[in-house]
């Protein structure tokens, strides 16, 4: 689990979300939890943590936005934990419904935050 720079920590796993990622290849992890907010700054860094081979996970107040979930599972990433899960569920649900077919990725992270 990494800050990615949001708050100073000791370690330098967490202060940085490339450090995080060498370390979890290095260990042979299978993925980051990262604060959301550096991915919405920077929607291409799910695409580079995603092509080293890792899950990417991520947490925050700003995962209470649908817009901010539904641009993160649109760029890849696996899984975003929110605090008002029914609200940002009920959100996604109907968009989900009429793009079923086109974005099954979507559905699946719907199903997620229900569960």
């Amino acid at each position: 689990m990494t800050e990615a720079g949001t708050e100073p920590t000791s370690d330098i796993r967490c202060n940085s979300l490339q450090e995080s990622v060498r370390f979890a290849r290095l260990a042979n992890l299978l993925g980051v939890v990262t604060d959301s907010r550096p991915l919405l700054e920077a929607p291409r860094l799910i695409r580079t943590i995603k092509e080293s081979g890792l899950l990417l996970f991520s947490y925050g107040h700003m995962n209470n936005d649908v817009k901010a979930v539904e641009l993160q599972v649109r760029e890849g990433v696996n899984a975003v934990i929110v605090d008002k899960v029914l609200a940002v569920a009920k959100s996604m649900r109907p968009k989900t419904a009429a793009r079923n077919t086109e974005s099954p990725d979507v559905e699946a992270a719907v199903a997620a935050l229900i569960i």
